[in-house]
């Protein structure tokens, strides 16, 4: 029995005592179930902290001054740390685009709440969503064949930026190859997140605390986040919609992954938009009219220029 599943045992038998007991008025009984009661709150405390991943940031850099920072810096850090989260989600579930707004579930799924701040330094405790992955029916830690939630995916991105960008090894193409994918909308709020990082002087350590996938973490000093900004300003990433008409072949569910044959015999491969993924079978081997987002990132630095395609929507050619 793992531990998770120990405290939902201990859950499940206290509230079965408290339930029994409820209509009991003898003095004796009625203190023993306060103490349950206090009990069951502490349990139900461990096993929502448990399910949760946390995000902690330690700030520094000339910007922090002791335990204080300004507002006027530390609020704009926080406002486009949640909207480069939310906006990497929103391309991880295969919905990136630069003019829609993001889905209110996907808002809900990467929003992370300050839960505390440590002594010492100003030190951010950050709570995601809970993991369903932690749940009672599935055994612990052994569930890796489950997508990771939304929130801990989006971090874990962000902090692969911030690997990629070490001082000892800059790699430009690495950088570009980690953003583009995710839309002009990241690259935006990225680049303004770095901005403010770099103007205002903040160094950041990110960890990402996961219940089912452990810890990871990353530095991001304000020398650092300026020359990643300075070479995603070198870089162009934009969107436009087309019609291609041509035979879906190559499909997977599993990868959300289609392959489009036209007929002058360009293959064409990309990711399937979430919703879209149930209805692939049905038109596998067909000729259609596919709408593609098309996002394509253009390096001033290297020349190289890199396209994306997502099928957003299909229709029958006749």
């Amino acid at each position: 029995m793992t531990w998770i599943a120990s405290l939902e045992e201990e859950r499940q038998a206290l509230e079965h005592m408290i339930a029994e007991r409820a209509n009991d008025t003898s003095p004796s009984v009625r203190l023993s179930l306060a103490s349950l009661r206090r009990r069951l709150e502490q349990i139900l405390a461990r096993l929502d902290d448990c399910k949760r991943p946390k995000v902690r940031i330690d700030l520094t850099g000339s910007a922090v001054a002791g335990t204080e920072i300004k507002l006027d810096a530390l609020g704009p850090f926080l406002d486009e740390l949640q909207e480069t989260v939310s906006s990497i989600g929103q391309a991880l579930r295969g919905s990136a685009t630069a003019f829609s707004s993001i889905p209110s579930d996907i808002r809900d799924q990467t929003s992370l709440s300050l839960e505390a701040t440590a002594p010492g330094s100003i030190v951010l405790h950050l709570r995601a969503p809970a993991d369903p992955r932690t749940g009672e029916e599935l055994p612990f830690p052994e569930t890796t064949d489950r997508p990771a939630p939304l929130a801990v995916a989006a971090v874990e991105r962000l902090i692969l930026v911030a690997r990629d960008a070490q001082p000892e090894d800059l790699n430009e193409d690495a950088l570009v190859d980690d953003v583009y994918p995710l839309g002009p909308r990241t690259h935006k709020h990225l680049n303004s997140l770095l901005r403010i990082m770099a103007d205002s002087g903040i160094d950041a350590e990110l960890s990402l605390f996961s219940p089912v996938d452990g810890e990871q973490r990353a530095n991001l000093s304000a020398t650092q986040a300026r020359r990643i900004h300075e070479v995603l300003k070198r870089a162009r990433i934009g969107e436009e919609t087309q019609e291609r008409v041509g035979a879906l072949r190559g499909v997977s569910s599993l990868r959300n992954a289609f392959e489009l044959v036209t007929p002058e015999g360009e293959v064409i491969a990309g990711k399937v938009r979430e919703d879209l993924v149930p209805q692939l079978r049905n038109w596998y081997e067909r000729q259609i009219i596919a709408t593609l987002e098309v996002t394509v990132s253009h390096s001033f630095t290297t020349g190289i220029t890199r396209t994306k395609y997502l099928l957003i929507g299909m229709a029958d050619t006749r």
